[in-house]
């Protein structure tokens, strides 16, 4: 960077319309008419952004890698095509006038940075792509799935012919491959705090207990579930001193005798015992690492049937909680980290210059269950006994007087306002059940949910009944499926909170039910 910059003086940055990446621009101190950009990605590559160099008389354009690679380029017009990965990329040109401005333009390929697929079988992807200039465009869209993308591509190569100034939408059809004995890593789990260290031996244990009765007081049971793969055991707690211990109880379904790979990380220490064999164990080093499902890997042997994790977790000086995960939750890490192994890779190429290229990462959507055995009329307490398709907390908080000075107007924590949410289906409805947690219960507080189908319709839900349980108030609504034949939806839920006669807070799954962008919201498949 050094080098390549020597002489330059920083004047603005880049909008590459992306949060991820990150552009900025240089001129040169001596003359005003040499330039630099440099360009990367925080955590994902495999992208293109094109740039218009001051003006078409912009001369001696090079492409600059880390390691000092000079690669000259063609601009035409004054256009060039800059790849945007993970390490620093410079371009280096001679602008004709001191005042000659960069743009950025928009990119002749345009598609979702995600995509969410249905779970198997044949899905498309859309693909927008777009001529600016005034030449007709005579192009090639070549499509490749990484080996672990899950799908896999039925054309490679795809002519694309587009007149001037026009844009043309190609959807680009893949077949996502079944995902056969899929492994869904315990969400519920039975926590046990506050238990005399050393004092418990995991590997004697052969189901959940109700208490555990060991050195010290009876410890009784607590059920929490996984909010964005962590368990806050200082929260179960009521707080946490070091080396303060907590045992996690979870069981876990298999089809046939197999091992599968799991993640995570404690703060601070933790093992871990299935089927009364320790599997993996920092009980000796300590976490030594950040806080994230993929921090440390272990394999875990599968008997059919039911299978008993047992996790003891000792608090360090600055927290005290568990992050986990399953075979599903390191993919999803995987494929976030960026890469072309889990991502289908995009390529718009006219003749032997690359255009444009983009990676997708995919995404299956989540199939919501029938409601079975479970009975929509019955109690809240059957529900207990189920994993929540979503425990929403602070992170889904819009709080409207956060900043303000008055601090007791704030959120207060999950006392204040939290929720959890259950959706089931049948043939003629969706139906959604929150559990909203707040200590001031009004009635005026609000629970709204709507689909959205593909096509723009936006369907809200009815609400049958509120009900007050505890600390909760439990909300029951549905939406009609009559006229929507498409099992893709998306579904966003929202709780308005009145605490003090006007509204103090919403918490929101995906920003506002009313007026937001649906792209944004949770996109399950129905059955």
């Amino acid at each position: 960077m050094t080098k390549t910059l020597r002489g330059h003086r920083y004047t603005q940055s880049l909008d590459l319309d992306d949060s991820d990446m990150e552009g900025y621009l240089f001129k040169q101190s001596a003359d005003g008419h040499g330039r630099a950009a440099v360009v990367w990605a925080n955590t994902r590559g495999g992208a293109t952004r094109t740039i218009r160099l001051d003006s078409s008389e912009a001369t001696g354009v090079k492409l600059i890698d880390l390691f000092g690679n000079v690669t000259p380029l063609p601009a035409g017009g004054g256009v060039v095509s800059l790849p945007v990965e993970l390490d620093p990329i410079y371009l280096t040109w001679t602008a004709r006038k001191i005042t000659d401005s960069v743009a950025v333009l928009p990119s002749p390929l345009e598609v979702a940075p995600a995509a969410n697929v249905m779970p198997s079988g044949r899905d498309t992807i859309p693909v927008l792509v777009r001529n600016d200039t005034s030449s007709p465009m005579f192009a090639i869209l070549h499509v490749s799935a990484g080996e672990r993308a899950g799908v896999t591509v039925e054309s490679s190569e795809i002519p694309v012919n587009i007149e001037p100034n026009s844009t043309r939408t190609i959807d680009v059809p893949i077949d996502v491959i079944e995902q056969l004995d899929r492994i869904d890593w315990p969400q519920r789990w039975t926590v046990f705090s506050n238990v005399a260290a050393d004092s418990f031996d995991p590997t004697t244990l052969t189901a959940i207990p109700r208490e555990l009765s060991i050195k010290g007081p009876i410890v009784q049971a607590q059920v929490a579930h996984l909010r964005d793969h962590t368990l806050d055991l200082a929260a179960l707690a009521g707080g946490y001193r070091e080396r303060m211990e907590s045992v996690c109880i979870a069981e876990i379904e298999s089809t046939k005798d197999q091992t599968i790979q799991a993640g995570g990380s404690a703060d601070w220490w933790m093992q871990w015992v299935v089927n009364g064999k320790q599997v993996f164990s920092t009980l000796e080093t300590g976490n030594n690492g950040g806080q994230s499902v993929v921090e440390h890997q272990w394999d875990v042997p599968l008997k059919a049937g039911k299978n008993l994790i047992v996790v003891r977790v000792r608090s360090g000086s600055k927290g005290f909680k568990l992050v986990t995960g399953g075979p599903e939750e390191l993919a999803a890490a995987a494929q976030s980290a960026g890469g072309a192994s889990n991502a289908i890779s995009f390529e718009l190429r006219s003749g032997e210059s690359i255009l444009a290229r983009q990676q997708v990462r995919v995404s299956r959507r989540p199939v919501v269950q029938p409601l079975g055995a479970l009975s929509w009329e019955g109690p809240a307490s059957q529900w207990e006994m189920v994993d929540p398709q979503a425990d929403l907390g602070e992170a889904e908080i819009v709080n409207e007087y956060s900043k303000q000075p008055d601090s007791t107007k704030w959120w207060q924590g999950e006392k204040d306002l939290s929720a959890r949410m259950w959706l089931r289906a049948d043939a003629e409805f969706v139906y959604v059940l929150i559990a909203a947690r707040d200590d001031v219960q009004k009635d005026a507080d609000r629970a709204r949910a709507a689909l959205a189908f593909p096509g723009g319709a936006i369907v809200p839900a009815e609400l049958l009944k509120s009900e007050h349980i505890g600390a909760e108030t439990w909300h029951w609504l549905r939406v009609a499926r009559a006229g929507e034949t498409s099992n893709r939806i998306s579904l966003n839920v929202q709780i308005d909170d009145d605490d003090f006669g006007g509204l103090k807070q919403t918490l929101s799954w995906r920003g506002p039910v009313e007026g937001g962008d649906t792209s944004t919201w949770w996109p399950p498949a129905l059955q």
